[in-house]
């Protein structure tokens, strides 16, 4: 009891001064203190624990195990000692007493060379994740249809397949995959331009060999698309290891110059790829129709619209509902033997982003079928 009466508050402060060095890790905002917050939160815990039985478990067990009185010549009493040893450590004190200026300099190199092997360490707080699976990323033009897509990605699928040691290759093309890696962002939802893949290897390092390998024989081989090989990385989830971000208020302004840092970028040694966040918008087509015209045909526009879309796209015949979600269950096209004419004049426009105002391409009939 004694003992723990001195001692309380030395060891007090010793464990609230550790926990206070992993306060900023714990406090840490954003995703990297989410991902090690809870390492210092483990920390200090056990901290705390450590603190609360080396007062009252421990110290019950000594007095029942230690001897009442410093008595006898046992090394668990008089401590371990090594008589080489003990000479080598008097030797070294005597000579740090007689040359302190040497001493100085001798104990000064421990934190200068601390401080020099950082300068040569990378900065980079997370390491690479060895894990036996990495993404691949294809990106087609904003208007390509989900068959381009779809054409494509059986190219890269085969080019994969190729490779020893695949073990698995799934793809999802329209959409990212679910989250399940903590740093995966699902950004790409509804994109008929774009498909990703998850490859699984028989281990990560032949992961890692093939992920440079395989990304020069793709950017060789299917130069229509843009195929990016990606690692499963730690940390923080980012779009691409380096980013530029130019604000403005015109969008033709911004496109402009994204187009022009991404052409210098494109021919900066070392950069595989580069791509605009600004993207073209997919090219329309715009309809007008006569509408006196098309009354005297029996057709209003609303039904003009509805044959368009059954004729183009397909009709929704049905649909699921789980829970929050809804599937649609298939389209079915109506419109395959009809054939609808119309003798008044129907203007298409095509709304392109290059121009200023619609193109107007006027034809004095319109045939569907």
């Amino acid at each position: 009891m004694n003992a723990i009466s001195h001692l309380w508050v030395p060891l007090l402060g010793s464990t609230l001064t550790t926990i206070l060095a992993f306060a900023p890790i714990f406090l840490m905002p954003g995703a990297t203190g989410e991902f090690v917050g809870a390492i210092a939160i483990t920390v200090s815990f056990s901290l705390v624990g450590s603190y609360i039985l080396s007062h009252t478990v421990i110290a019950g067990f000594a007095t029942m195990l230690l001897p009442s009185h410093a008595s006898g010549d046992h090394w668990y009493n008089t401590g371990l000692r090594i008589p080489a040893m003990t000479k080598w450590f008097s030797e070294s004190v005597r000579l740090a007493i007689k040359h302190p200026a040497i001493s100085l300099l001798l104990v000064l190199t421990v934190p200068i060379t601390g401080y020099w092997s950082v300068s040569q360490l990378t900065e980079q707080f997370f390491p690479p994740s060895d894990r036996d699976m990495f993404e691949v990323q294809v990106y087609l033009p904003p208007q390509a249809s989900l068959y381009a897509t779809q054409a494509i990605t059986e190219e890269v699928d085969a080019v994969i397949r190729s490779y020893d040691g695949v073990e698995r290759v799934d793809w999802l093309v329209g959409a990212n995959f679910p989250s399940f890696y903590y740093n995966l962002q699902a950004t790409q939802n509804n994109a008929p331009y774009f498909s990703q893949a998850m490859v699984k290897m028989d281990n990560f390092q032949l992961a890692n060999e093939l992920i440079p390998e395989l990304q020069t024989r793709l950017n060789r081989e299917l130069p229509a698309a843009q195929i990016l090989v990606r690692k499963l990385e730690q940390g923080p989830p980012f779009r691409a290891p380096i980013e530029l971000r130019v604000y403005g208020e015109n969008l033709d302004v911004l496109k402009s110059i994204g187009e022009d840092v991404r052409l210098i970028l494109a021919n900066t040694p070392h950069v595989t790829h580069t791509r605009e966040t600004l993207q073209p918008g997919t090219p329309k087509v715009w309809l007008k129709v006569d509408e006196d015209t098309a009354k005297l045909n029996g057709i209003s526009l609303n039904q003009f619209a509805n044959m368009l879309q059954a004729t183009l796209v397909g009709r929704e015949t049905g649909s699921v509902t789980e829970a929050l979600s809804r599937f649609q269950s298939g389209y079915e096209s109506q419109m395959k033997s009809v054939k609808i004419s119309l003798t008044s004049v129907i203007c298409v426009y095509l709304s392109l982003q290059r121009y200023t105002r619609p193109a107007s391409v006027c034809r004095r009939s319109l045939t569907l079928s």
